[in-house]
């Protein structure tokens, strides 16, 4: 287990999944860009593979996401108090927008003994060949196996990310729910299919964090079910 810090920055902006990227170009531009604000450097580490600052529409709001080494770049952001966006290519007016407040929390993050709940919205788990090997696999069991193995492979690559040690194995299972769907999403002019659904795992995880491809941009983000749930944004 480990303990680390999370900085959650919520805007006043109506935001849609697909309005992300212009939402994080329009912060990148308007902020003196740090290596952890572009999540594009090169990784000199595995650890540096994982987005530590994330994009985001939360219930249909901007906000932004840090956490662990990403929560040094809050100063960035924080030093403006108004900004503003032209969310779709064209002629439209300018829309301002603003912080509104923050919310600090300290984590802690591991493997556990008892599962957990969560819920998982557009999550990207399959690159090309795992599609072609998704859409060749008939049953649906098989291909519950396969997601399973990917959400595994992403909660490693969480873990390795925020350097958080894996004390016994991880264990994960998603679970039978009206929630799952899966569709075809477009992501800066590439074509990703996406998925909805339910799991459990013995590994604590935040709220709102992302897990698989294009977490940057607002993809695969978790929340806890049930009792669990921490409802960061409300109130």
């Amino acid at each position: 287990m480990k303990n680390i810090p999370l900085l959650l920055l919520p805007f006043d902006l109506p935001l849609q999944l697909h309005e992300v990227p212009a939402f994080r170009g329009a912060m990148l531009a308007q902020t003196n860009p740090v290596e952890s604000m572009h999540n594009h450097q090169p990784p000199e580490k595995e650890a540096d593979k994982y987005a530590v600052v994330q994009y985001k529409s939360i219930r249909r709001k901007a906000a932004v996401l840090m956490l662990d080494r990403g929560v040094a770049a809050a100063s960035r952001l924080m030093s403006r108090t108004e900004w503003e966006i032209r969310l779709h290519r064209g002629k439209e007016a300018l829309i301002p927008f603003t912080m509104q407040g923050q919310k600090a929390y300290e984590v802690e993050i591991g493997v556990t003994e008892a599962l957990h709940t969560y819920r998982l919205r557009h999550w990207l788990p399959l690159n090309q060949k795992q599609f072609l090997h998704y859409r060749q696999t008939p049953r649906l069991k098989g291909r519950i196996v396969l997601l399973e193995e990917r959400l595994l492979s992403h909660l490693h690559a969480f873990a390795t990310g925020m350097e958080c040690p894996l004390e016994m194995p991880l264990e994960v299972h998603i679970l039978d729910s009206s929630f799952f769907r899966q569709q075809e999403n477009k992501v800066k002019k590439q074509r990703f299919l996406s998925f909805n659904l339910d799991f459990e795992a013995n590994f604590s995880l935040p709220d709102y964090v992302g897990l698989g491809a294009k977490t940057a941009f607002g993809y695969g983000v978790v929340e806890r079910l049930g009792k669990e749930a921490f409802g960061w944004m409300d109130g």
